[in-house]
């Protein structure tokens, strides 16, 4: 194996990392302490709605239907 290919290969892997590590959100998948509706609201507005209505459910103990709900409303 040439330097060529052990370049690629160290770049291919660096990438592979960064991708992993950057997990695909940002966004925590429970609620931070002290989360309150207009968090998950801005949540919401901000194109985030899967994850508000998450939210939505951990905060305040309700099935799925009507954390849509609340949260549509919120939109």
């Amino acid at each position: 194996m040439d330097i060529k290919h052990i370049v690629i290969g160290v770049v291919i892997a660096v990438g592979i990392v960064l991708v992993l590590l950057k997990g695909g959100s940002s966004i925590s998948e429970s609620p931070p302490a002290g989360t309150t509706d207009d968090d998950i609201r801005n949540l919401a507005q901000q194109g985030h709605k899967i994850q508000a209505i998450k939210w939505y459910r951990a905060i305040h103990g309700v099935g799925l239907k009507e954390a849509k709900d609340a949260v549509e409303k919120m939109m």
